[in-house]
């Protein structure tokens, strides 16, 4: 206020100096003028010549002190205005850093401020808006854009000077369980956790992006294959390590693809879908994590031939249901039979169950098999059960299909519409299965059971699950698995049979042995007391009117008078498929 005050003072003053002196020239001259008429005194108009001559260099002065004025007020303006364009064309190329220095309180000081208002808040929108390109807004790690950009660095770095980098790609294994049993509020806790969990084992200098949903991706540079392994193990044991929400704890787990460069890939997409190819694999093969190896691409294209080929398949009536012998061993009578899927494919022929099941799983596909074999397994122990055969059939659900809210319903009604009673029906289980959503998994089995279903846990012992949980289901019986039954020639393994076997009847339940494949194994499983078994020493699987045959000439039979005879051969025996259904 004060500088502009005195800018006016200024102007003012110069200006009304100028004026008068101006008046006072052309007042002068004029009298001078009419002196000269009058007179002819040479003194007096002498005297008038010099006050004129004074008055004319005074105006000349005054008009120089009026544009010397002018010109100070001028620069005293235009200086600021520079200032504040060059600050304009700064933030008009991307420069944001460098604020505006006029510490004044005019106008112009205004228009200063205003501008520096205007460049902090571009600055702070830009760098939002960056933010939101290059980070992820859940976890604050890098996006699928950022990381890409990083990775073509970090390639062409590595070309440049010989050095190595690894892409790591990550899924976790059960967060589709948590975000549908839980909710995405939930999901999103376990993301974050996961997030400053990976934040936390790895370098500062190591790029990690969330890339999707569940899908995590890790750069790594100027580090050796066995470094890249030590930080797949620890990332693995980082989440195993159960996630806490609400106390409750949350088991995701993690599999984890490795590529390294050049090895497997000198470019982003070569390096990325090798990596994720592997990933596929450790998921598979519940590895935890593997390294790229060539052979993966075929079997990758092969699942994904199978994928869409099993679609048709099932409309193409190329399906089979084959169905196991489950044998009494203290009455040795067939009491029921496993219904095991086939796949007789038109060009490939036979395609074992365990190509095309675990990746059916995986892509939710098992959905669809499990309804189309639970609707000919129940069609047809309906047709047995007319005929007087009452064989209680077992169908295999996934842990996909109990995450089904309305499983109990279809099976009510396929059950009503076949005709064929509850206790007729058998599901089996995976432990792991049940384990990957207990609580809601419960709710599934408990209204299944309400219905008359007869439940099974089975492969019994191959995974984590707790004997809290068991004891809390509503099962009916237990399964062991093959891996078991084939190894009791060893005593320790053997021990382990009898204990499962005392623990399932402790437990109210019912004990099956898989996988019996000769006399001694089913000689010892009667001597430990074990109920039901199956294996190819009885039968192998076999088409339902196959079976009818085998019923009416074996020596397994539904009559319950006849024992096994123990100097028969066993049956030809075929490839066994385990967790084949």
């Amino acid at each position: 206020m004060i500088r502009r005050l005195r800018t006016r003072i200024i102007v003012f003053v110069v200006a009304l100096l100028a004026l008068v002196q101006v008046v006072a020239f052309v007042t002068v001259t004029s009298a001078n003028s009419e002196l000269r008429e009058l007179t002819s005194s040479p003194v007096a108009v002498a005297a008038f010549d010099r006050l004129e001559q004074t008055l004319a260099a005074l105006g000349a002065i005054s008009m120089l002190l009026s544009m010397g004025g002018a010109i100070v007020i001028a620069m005293d303006i235009t200086r600021p205005i520079t200032q504040l364009t060059e600050a304009a064309a700064r933030m008009q190329d991307g420069d944001y850093s460098k604020p505006v220095s006029l510490p004044r309180s005019d106008e112009i000081g205004a228009l200063a401020n205003s501008l520096n208002h205007m460049r902090e808040c571009i600055a702070e929108r830009e760098q939002e808006i960056l933010h939101l390109a290059y980070r992820d807004t859940l976890t604050d790690l890098a996006n699928r854009v950022l990381f890409h950009d990083r990775l073509e660095h970090a390639i062409v770095n590595a070309k440049r000077t010989g050095r190595t980098l690894s892409v790591l790609m990550m899924d976790l294994d059960r967060f589709k369980y948590v975000n549908d049993s839980l909710g995405h509020g939930v999901g999103d806790h376990v993301l974050r956790e996961v997030a400053q969990r990976l934040s936390d084992l790895l370098r500062q200098a190591d790029t990690i992006a969330r890339l999707g949903g569940d899908e995590f991706a890790i750069l790594l540079e100027n580090v050796d294959e066995r470094y890249v392994t030590r930080v797949a193990l620890k990332i693995q044991h980082a989440l195993e390590q159960p996630i806490d929400y609400e106390d409750q704890l949350l088991d995701v787990g993690s599999s984890i693809g490795i590529a390294h460069f050049p090895e497997h890939g000198e470019n982003i997409g070569t390096l990325l879908r090798n990596a994720d190819i592997s990933m596929y694999v450790a998921k598979r093969n519940k590895s935890g994590h593997a390294v790229y190896d060539v052979s993966y691409d075929t079997h990758q294209q092969k699942h994904l031939s199978l994928l869409s080929e099993i679609r048709q398949a099932v409309e193409g009536n190329q399906l089979r249901v084959y169905y196991q012998p489950k044998i009494s061993l203290a009455t040795s009578t067939v009491e029921g039979v496993e219904a095991l899927l086939r796949w007789d494919h038109p060009r490939r022929g036979f395609i074992p169950p365990g190509d095309f099941i675990p990746f059916a799983e995986h892509t939710g596909y098992i959905k669809v098999l499990t309804r189309w074999v639970l609707e000919q397994a129940v069609r047809q122990c309906g047709q047995w059960r007319t005929a007087g055969i009452p064989l209680r059939v077992a169908v295999n659900i996934s842990a996909r299909d109990l995450l089904n809210r309305e499983l109990p319903e279809f099976i009510a009604r396929l059950l009503d519409r076949c005709d064929t009673p509850a206790s007729l029906l058998c599901l089996e289980i995976t432990e792991s299965g049940f384990m990957e959503d207990a609580a809601h998994s419960q709710r599934v089995l408990e209204q299944l059971s309400a219905l008359g279903v007869r439940l099974s846990i089975d492969d019994y012992g191959t995974g984590y699950s707790s004997l809290s949980y068991i004891a809390r289901l509503p099962v009916d019986e237990l399964k062991i698995d093959r891996s078991f039954i084939n190894q009791m020639s060893d005593p320790t393994t053997a021990t382990i049979v009898r204990s499962t076997i005392d623990l399932g009847h402790s437990l109210g339940l019912q004990v099956v042995a898989e996988g019996v494949e000769d006399e001694n194994d089913l000689r010892t499983l009667r001597q430990f007391g074990c109920d039901q078994a199956q294996g190819y020493f009885m039968s192998r699987p076999l088409p339902a009117r196959e079976l009818e045959e085998w019923l009416r000439h074996s020596s397994w039979n539904c009559v319950g008078t006849k024992t096994a005879k123990s100097s028969s051969p066993a049956p030809t025996l075929l490839p066994s498929f385990s967790g084949a259904r």
